[in-house]
């Protein structure tokens, strides 16, 4: 797994230029002709990159990443980037803060989800209808296992048009994702799916 910034950057980059799954959700955005995002997960804004690379029609974006080492690179990323808003905050709902714990060597593996491999930093978090955000069109959500608390409590995000998700084991229920999606996104249908990425569109 990637352990540093930069082989994140590559892995992510590899990832979505090689993986039909990942292809296909650019095609359709870019086809939708999508004007905004938001980035729940930066980590270090690869993925945000290649979204603003492909789709020409965006017009701003919202990136949030509350990892103390991965949110100074995201800066870096894009820096004088006008299109792009870097927020050093994670989402999640009930909490204010909490210590990250990492479960694996990956610079993306921080969660507020104690299945422990070692205490990070204390993070701040936030709820998404506090932020005074602007609506957007699609959302991509990868916050290791901090998904389903989003996802059921989150009003902002069930108006968002497109939403990728990565599902984690941790948090899941019976990791029967489909039936969380059934039960907690009612508006939405699957789209494309890959493994534990599902790529939906509200209805």
């Amino acid at each position: 797994m990637p352990n540093t910034q930069e082989s994140h950057v590559i892995y992510t980059r590899n990832k979505w230029s090689s993986q039909t799954y990942f292809i296909n959700v650019i095609k359709f955005l870019k086809e939708k002709q999508i004007k905004s995002f938001i980035d729940i997960g930066a980590n270090v804004g690869e993925v945000s990159k290649i979204l603003l690379k492909n789709i020409q029609s965006i017009e701003f974006c919202y990136l949030f990443e509350p990892q103390v080492d991965n949110y100074s690179f995201l800066v870096k990323q894009f820096f004088n980037n006008n299109l792009v808003n870097c927020i050093k905050k994670g989402i999640y709902y009930g909490k204010s803060s909490s210590h990250l714990y990492r479960q694996d060597d990956n610079v993306g593996g921080f969660s507020i989800e104690k299945n422990i491999k070692e205490e990070a930093e204390l993070v701040e978090l936030t709820e998404l209808e506090k932020e005074n955000i602007k609506s957007v069109d699609f959302a991509k959500i990868d916050i290791e296992g901090c998904e389903y608390n989003v996802l059921k409590n989150s009003t902002y995000i069930k108006t968002v048009p497109y939403i990728e998700i990565e599902f984690h084991t941790l948090g899941a229920e019976n990791n029967d994702y489909e039936s969380f999606i059934k039960k907690h996104l009612t508006d939405y249908k699957i789209i494309l799916k890959n493994d534990c990425h599902y790529f939906l569109e509200k209805q």
